[in-house]
């Protein structure tokens, strides 16, 4: 089991009822350009956190999935989709609430 520890990550979009969370982390390359990584966070309870809030720590238990993407305009090509389960959010700001907020850290999502 790995634990993944994210800092100054974004909210991106809900789904799956409010109980699921993408968050980009955001970094810049050596060409100049911005890279994005992202990654689906899972909680047991609505998160209650906005599109576009900004996340200053963020941890919990990693997974990876691995899938061939199959784009119409182009060629298919392996990615892997990353999860964080049983999350632990920490600093939280901007945005409007999309949920009633729970406290983040005694919440457990199963694999």
């Amino acid at each position: 089991m790995a634990y993944i520890s994210l800092q100054n990550v974004f909210a991106v979009s809900s789904f799956w009822n409010d109980k699921g969370l993408e968050v980009e982390e955001r970094f810049p390359r050596k060409d100049g350009t911005e890279g994005k990584t992202k990654y689906s966070v899972f909680f047991d309870q609505p998160h209650g956190i906005a599109n576009g809030s900004k996340i200053e720590k963020l941890g919990g238990i990693a997974g990876v999935k691995a899938r061939i993407y199959d784009p119409e305009d182009g060629e298919a090509r392996a990615v892997a989709d990353i999860t964080i389960n049983n999350p632990k959010v920490e600093g939280v700001s901007g945005g409007a609430p999309s949920a009633p907020a729970t406290p983040a850290a005694d919440l457990e999502q199963p694999f």
